[in-house]
Parts: structure tokens; C-alpha cells; sequence
């Protein structure tokens, strides 16, 4: 009876320990589900501003612009950092660049930015940089206030970007997957802070083949100005696939590659249009935003690049004349760009891009980077056959009598041994006595014989 009352003590107590255990564990989920839901009420009662964060969208380097803006599906380099994360994975040594471009020609626009990528073995790869973008001599009128053309007031617009990424190789390099974080701080004639996370992902199931996704802003990108405003922009996602194969006739490689713009984006994401660009919403004006790039890298060092809006193609002779007119489908037309690279020594990289927008006009961009380091050494088989020590040789041959007569081959004998000496005869006994000796026809005769 005893017994039976202790255990039903202890099973009471183990139910109450688990009870227990289990009211903490809900205590904790409930008070992370009540800090998300106050995150997001925060973040619901900001204004929504789809271009809040406009600058986030400028893609760095001279490389991309080169090529459209594409790059999912492009061979990565440390100017992926912001769009393509996942891509760093691809490198193996240390690299950087510095980047400058004069935006928009006649509106005061810079981009100034450093960025590198530094390989940490395992297939991870981190990536970091800094962005300035600045639009100087900007008209200021105060409320009320009359313009003053002869000598107007102006104000300069800035915004900075720290950014920080890491990707990683998985499934033997098949797996590419990346993310980014992003702060920054704008000063228009006030300041604001903002931070945005993105990430993106690249399958690579054949070599050569790499299809990937960018999910911009997984994080509703947050700023908070000095006045007390808040404003965000949404989630977005973009897709695309691109293809690497040699071409030993014209001693190179080719690349290229097709990315859309955002899918879920309620304004559209591309140069041209105000319209819903969403699949869903127009199918034709989706296709015709998306974008296409190609690279054709020769075995000597040198670049060539070429991109665009595919709403680009049908209106091409206006950004070789400079104009902006209604193009064949009812919109202007499209952004495109051209570039051409060189790589020094497998060590200094120039790149250069001139990009066209059908409304703001031309940008000249260039940079200059170095590559560190050596690549990682791959092993490669070799037809040698392995070396047989000597000792090893001819030992299924079947012992011989006659240990004098040895068969050797040169080359079994070992390189470094010395040539052979001629050896003396022995010398011969004397004869016995009971023997004559017979002399030989050139020996003198001998003056006495012995019988």
C-alpha cells in the first residue's frame, strides 16, 4: 500500500515538473509572437513609400550596368554583394574594387563606393563594403518663399550604405545561398536611418547552368527621419537563369543570362513604365521589363559586355540618337548598357560602362579592382605509373644456379650507381714441377727443360 502511494507521488510530481516545463516553453513563444506583432504594428503604422530607399536599387561597380543590371545567372565578382549574395560563394581568393560614376549626365549625381570579398575555406565566402550616393547643387524654395533664379539657394542630398553578407557552397557547389544586411543613413536636409535585409539563393545543376531567386527586402526595409516620419517598402522577389559555356574558336567564354524584375512589386520595377508590371496584372509588360545581359571574356584578359531592358530592343535606335520617344508598343524606350573590361595580369581589373536611361540619359561608370592572392590548387591525375623500387623487381623470377650470371637491365639498375671498373684476372699458381711447360711462340726459348 506504501508503495503504491509513493508512486503515484512521483508520477503526480513528474506530471507538475513537465506541466511546469511546458507553461514556461508557451510563456516564451507568447512573448516572442507579442515582440513580432509589436514589430510589425510599428512597422504597419509607418507610411508606405515605395521608393523610400531608392539608392538600395543602384547596382555598384562597372561590371553589371555593363551587362543590364543582370545578375542571377552572371559569374559572380564582389559587385554582386548587393544584388546577388548567394554568388559570392563562387570565389576563391580575395578581391576588391573602387567604383565612381557620374550618373545622369547634367544632373549632379555621383555613386562612390569600395567593396571586397574574402573566401574563409569551407566554401564560405564573406563580402562587405560602403556606398555614397549624392545629388548636389538641388534648388531650395521655402514655403512662401519667391524663386530666386539669378542666384538660387541650393542644398546637397546624401545617402550612405554599410553592407555586410555572407554565402556559403552546399551540396559539393550545386547550392549557392547568400544574405545581406544593409544600414544606412540619408541626410536630406534631415537625417534618416534605415536598415534592410536581403538574400538570395542559386542552383547550379549542371556546370555551366545556375538558376537563381533574389528576396529583396525580407525585412520590410524601415526608415525613421529626424522629424519623427517613418516610411517602408515592401517584399519583393526576383528570378532568374543564365548559362556559361567555353568558345575555343574565338579563345574565350560566353555568358548570359535573363532575370525579371520584382514579381509581387505593385508599381513597376522597370525604367519605362508606371504601370502594373506584375504577371498577373499585364503578362506583355512584364516580359517586356524583364532584362537580358551577356559577357564574352577572352582568354587574354579582355571584356566584352552588352545588356538591356527587353522593351529596349524594340526602341534600340533611340539611345543611339538620344531621344526619348513613344516607342513601338506606347511607352518610352528601355534601359541599356555596354561594357568592356580588361584583367591585367590576373591581378588588376578595369571595367568601364556606359549606360542609357530612356528619361534621366546617359552614366559613365568605372572601376578599378585587385585581385589577392592565388587560387586554390586543384588536384589533377597524373598517367605516371609509380615508381618500382628497385628490390621489388623480377621477384616472381625463379632462382638461378648459377648466381653469376645475372640478367640486369638498364633500367633496372639504379640511375646514380657508378660505372662499372674492369676487373684483374686472378693470378695464376705457378705450374707444378712434374708439368713441362710449353712456350708460347713469342716467349724466348728456354735455355733448359725439366723432365
Amino acid at each position: 500500500m506504501n508503495r503504491k502511494c509513493t508512486e503515484r507521488k512521483c508520477n503526480c510530481r513528474a506530471k507538475l515538473y513537465t506541466k511546469g516545463l511546458a507553461n514556461e516553453y508557451l510563456a516564451e513563444v507568447s512573448f516572442r509572437l507579442l515582440t513580432v506583432c509589436l514589430v510589425l504594428a510599428r512597422v504597419v503604422h509607418a507610411e508606405k513609400a515605395m521608393y523610400a530607399n531608392s539608392s538600395n536599387d543602384l547596382v555598384p561597380g562597372a561590371r553589371l550596368p555593363g551587362m543590364g543590371n543582370v545578375s542571377l545567372g552572371m559569374p559572380a565578382d564582389p559587385s554582386m554583394l548587393l544584388s546577388n549574395p548567394a554568388g559570392l560563394a563562387e570565389l576563391d581568393r580575395p578581391e576588391g574594387f573602387f567604383h565612381h560614376a557620374n550618373l545622369y549626365q547634367g544632373l549632379d549625381i555621383s555613386q562612390d563606393e569600395i567593396f571586397g570579398s574574402l573566401p574563409l575555406g569551407n566554401g564560405t565566402v564573406v563580402g562587405f563594403g560602403g556606398q555614397r550616393v549624392s545629388v548636389s547643387n538641388i534648388p531650395r524654395v521655402d514655403s512662401g518663399e519667391t524663386p530666386n533664379s539669378t542666384f538660387p539657394r541650393t542644398f546637397e542630398a546624401a545617402d550612405w550604405t554599410l553592407a555586410a553578407g555572407i554565402s556559403r557552397s552546399l551540396l559539393n557547389g550545386h547550392l549557392l545561398v547568400g544574405g545581406l544586411m544593409r544600414l544606412g543613413v540619408r541626410d536630406l536636409d534631415q537625417y534618416g536611418l534605415g536598415a534592410q535585409l536581403d538574400g538570395s539563393v542559386v542552383w547550379k545543376p549542371v556546370d555551366g547552368l545556375r538558376v537563381g531567386a533574389r528576396l529583396e527586402r525580407i525585412v520590410a526595409t524601415a526608415t525613421v527621419w529626424e522629424s519623427g516620419r517613418k516610411e517602408w517598402s515592401p517584399m519583393d522577389i526576383s528570378t532568374g537563369i543564365g548559362y556559361e559555356l567555353p568558345v575555343p574558336y574565338l579563345y574565350g567564354s560566353a555568358s548570359f543570362a535573363f532575370e525579371t524584375p520584382g514579381l509581387f512589386q505593385t508599381q513597376a520595377s522597370n525604367s519605362f513604365s508606371n504601370s502594373k508590371a506584375r504577371l498577373w496584372d499585364d503578362p506583355n509588360l512584364f516580359l517586356r521589363s524583364c532584362r537580358i545581359g551577356s559577357e564574352f571574356r577572352f582568354d587574354w584578359g579582355g571584356f566584352l559586355r552588352v545588356g538591356a531592358e527587353i522593351q529596349a530592343l524594340t526602341r534600340w535606335s533611340d539611345f543611339f540618337q538620344g531621344r526619348d520617344e513613344d516607342g513601338l508598343l506606347g511607352e518610352s524606350r528601355g534601359l541599356a548598357g555596354f561594357g568592356v573590361g580588361y584583367l591585367l595580369g590576373d591581378r588588376l581589373k578595369i571595367d568601364y560602362a556606359l549606360q542609357g536611361h530612356p528619361d534621366l540619359g546617359l552614366s559613365h561608370r568605372i572601376s578599378l579592382g585587385w585581385r589577392f592572392g592565388s587560387p586554390a590548387a586543384k588536384p589533377t591525375p597524373t598517367d605516371a605509373a609509380p615508381t618500382v623500387p628497385p628490390a621489388a623487381i623480377r621477384q616472381d623470377a625463379p632462382p638461378s644456379s648459377d648466381t653469376s650470371k645475372v640478367e640486369t637491365t638498364p633500367d633496372e639498375a639504379p640511375e646514380t650507381a657508378p660505372p662499372a671498373l674492369p676487373i684483374a684476372p686472378p693470378p695464376q699458381a705457378a705450374p707444378p714441377a712434374e708439368r713441362a711447360i710449353v712456350p708460347a711462340d713469342d716467349d724466348p726459348p728456354p735455355e733448359k727443360m725439366v723432365p
